[in-house]
């Protein structure tokens, strides 16, 4: 099983790498939907390969439209003869050496949330198998995609409050330094003993407390 040794991935490297290996495929990697912007954080590559990671507009890359708007794997066997794809979109894909791939959708809620895009700079005839199984990988990938985001979510969160209570003790800190102030300059002024000792029991509590 393909996916057993990924129970618990630290990120979607793991679960590229795994893929890519077992489909014996060029390239593996997971487009995160995310307004209109497909983001790539990372692949996995065979070969001389180049990364293919970064934020791309959706509106740039048809195929991710297509897939989306399908709402089911997408299947190239290659991309020289194939019918599903117009003639700019099969020179785009032959420049990035991209010649027979499964695009699998993720939908969750009925909006599409990722991508997965397992490649091969080769023609390919995929089977249902494997197209199946990339489908079960497309959902890992979301889990742990959906993960990350999550705990990166709350690290930011996490970061606002800690800025917002040190910005509180700052003030506070410093109210208490005026009121020590303003209490040094009335014990000046007191003459009596039972007054001065208020404000030195005064200053004292305020000294403890800052």
């Amino acid at each position: 099983n393909v996916l057993g040794p990924v129970a618990n991935p630290e990120d979607t490297q793991q679960i590229a790498e795994l893929c890519l290996n077992y489909f014996n495929a060029d390239r593996c990697y997971y487009c995160e939907l995310i307004g209109q912007d497909a983001v790539i954080r990372r692949d996995s590559t065979r070969g001389s390969l180049s990364s293919v990671a970064g934020t791309y507009p959706l509106s740039a890359f048809p195929i991710f439209k297509s897939v989306v708007d399908g709402e089911k794997p997408f299947v190239v066997e290659d991309v020289h003869s194939t019918h599903l794809l117009d003639e700019p979109l099969q020179k785009l894909c032959a420049s990035l050496e991209i010649i027979s791939f499964i695009d699998v959708p993720v939908i969750k809620k009925g909006q599409p949330v990722g991508i997965l895009c397992i490649t091969q700079k080769t023609a390919r005839k995929w089977r249902q198998k494997e197209i199946e199984l990339a489908k079960e990988i497309a959902d890992r990938f979301w889990m742990v995609a959906e993960r990350i985001r999550i705990e990166e979510e709350l690290m930011q969160e996490l970061t606002k409050k800690e800025i917002l209570i040190k910005e509180v003790h700052h003030r506070i800190k410093n109210n208490f330094s005026s009121l020590l102030s303003i209490l040094k300059i009335q014990s000046k002024m007191i003459t009596s003993e039972q007054g001065l000792q208020v404000i030195n029991q005064s200053m004292g509590l305020v000294e403890s407390i800052k």
